[in-house]
């Protein structure tokens, strides 16, 4: 993945808790910044949400790579 690609959530980023608002609220989102964790190693994705009609929340979410899936048309 690159920055400005459009990503939604993976099964793994579904299934966990801290991500519930973004699964309910959000439809894809917006990779704005690409950074690596140095504890562990994996990256850092940070992401703008947006909803089914286009408007797209004021705060951006961090998640890892394996949390994310680039977007495929519904």
């Amino acid at each position: 993945m690159k920055v400005g690609d459009m990503v939604s959530l993976s099964s793994k980023g579904k299934g966990l808790q801290m991500n519930m608002k973004v699964y309910d609220e959000c439809i894809y989102g917006l990779l704005v910044n690409l950074q690596t964790d140095l504890n562990c190693g994996d990256f850092i994705c940070t992401v703008r949400w947006f909803q089914k009609n286009g408007i797209g929340q004021k705060v951006r979410h961090h998640h890892y790579r394996y949390e994310l899936k680039k977007f495929k048309k519904l």
